[in-house]
């Protein structure tokens, strides 16, 4: 087991276009798992971000871990639904991709306490850039902030709490 852990991506999903929509569907998954397959990511564990890629960068809409492997979990039907939810309420024009978050190298599995930490973590991150990710576990806000910092709401950080964040690497 590997408790180094490496971030992979962003892996573009191709998507479908139907209408005036576009969704993710059966061909587009295969497409996504060939890509994994290549990559040699497909049999790892860990967490995987979808995002969505807009002209200021990219946005998080859905954290998830694998037991398995990313292959088997990443692209199951109810991760579908909210990769297409987040697609139609809000992808018009973003491009979705994933990101992963794994062992290094070769290795392979990470422990489940780990995978548990690590998605709660990132759950938390995402929720301070987006609070309209599609997770439905773990996105209780804390009820404390430090403005400026962490959830402390719009408007210019003070020198003291810009230091604090340089101080704290965040």
């Amino acid at each position: 087991m590997s408790n180094k852990l490496e971030i992979y991506g962003p892996f573009k999903i191709p998507v479908a276009k139907k209408r005036i929509t576009r969704l993710i569907g059966k061909s587009q998954v295969e497409k996504f798992l060939a890509l994994l397959d290549e990559e040699g990511m497909s049999k790892k564990q860990g967490c995987y971000i979808f995002a969505l890629r807009h002209v200021q960068g990219y946005s998080p809409y859905y954290i998830g871990q694998t037991t398995s492997t990313m292959r088997e979990e990443c692209m199951q039907q109810e991760q579908l639904r909210c990769y297409n939810d987040a697609l139609k309420k809000e992808g018009k024009t973003g491009t979705p991709a994933m990101f992963i978050v794994a062992p290094e190298g070769s290795k392979k599995v990470v422990s489940k306490q780990i995978r548990n930490e690590l998605e709660t973590a990132l759950i938390q991150i995402a929720l301070i850039k987006n609070p309209n990710i599609r997770n439905l576990k773990k996105t209780q806000r804390p009820k404390w902030s430090i403005p400026g910092v962490i959830r402390g709401g719009r408007g210019r950080p003070t020198e003291t709490a810009v230091k604090f964040k340089t101080m704290m690497g965040i």
